[in-house]
């Protein structure tokens, strides 16, 4: 007589259990290439977190400057406490103001180089202020539309921000240039 291989069978239920891991793993797996943060739907997916005040940015930014980082918000109630952007499933968070930060493309440098920037947008009417007040050294106010816009430096050191007072500014992120 021959010596046969003999066959082995996997149980099924430890072959479904193989089979359900498998999938698990593959299904929660991080994404392998997440949209870089001047994406323009990466940008939409950030600021689309609240109702209320819409963000307003600049179409194009002074030079040295290449995007927006760090979107952030402030919620109307005292309850709320979803500043970072997180909130109950079901429930829409009222937005009194926004903020955003504008880095220099090659690092904040104290001495002669560019300061960071942060944008903070209100209501213009807003009954109680949310943005720094424009008495600050190193800050610029101006209005779009019912928008109330605050420019001020977020870095270390006096910086000339009059690249920031003319620049076009739109709620429509299709036309802000530096997102791809």
């Amino acid at each position: 007589m021959e010596n046969q291989p003999a066959h082995v069978r996997i149980p099924p239920h430890l072959a479904a259990v193989v089979v359900i891991l498998a999938y698990v793993l593959f299904a929660w797996r991080p994404p392998d290439n997440p949209p870089p943060p001047d994406a323009r739907e990466a940008v939409a997916s950030s600021l689309a977190k609240g109702s209320g005040i819409a963000m307003v940015l600049p179409v194009r930014l002074p030079a040295g400057y290449n995007f927006g980082r760090d979107y952030q918000y402030s919620p109307a109630g005292p309850d709320d406490d979803s500043f970072d952007g997180d909130h109950d499933f079901g429930k829409t968070v009222e937005v009194v103001s926004r903020d955003v930060t504008f880095v220099p493309a090659n690092g904040v440098q104290e001495h002669g180089g560019l300061p960071a920037v942060e944008l903070c947008v209100e209501d213009a009417h807003a009954k109680q202020p949310q943005c720094p007040d424009p008495g600050t050294t190193g800050s610029i106010r101006c209005r779009h539309g019912q928008a109330l816009l605050t420019f001020y430096v977020a870095s270390r050191g006096h910086h000339d921000l009059s690249a920031w007072r003319t620049l076009e500014l739109t709620t429509d992120l299709d036309k802000v240039t530096w997102l791809h």
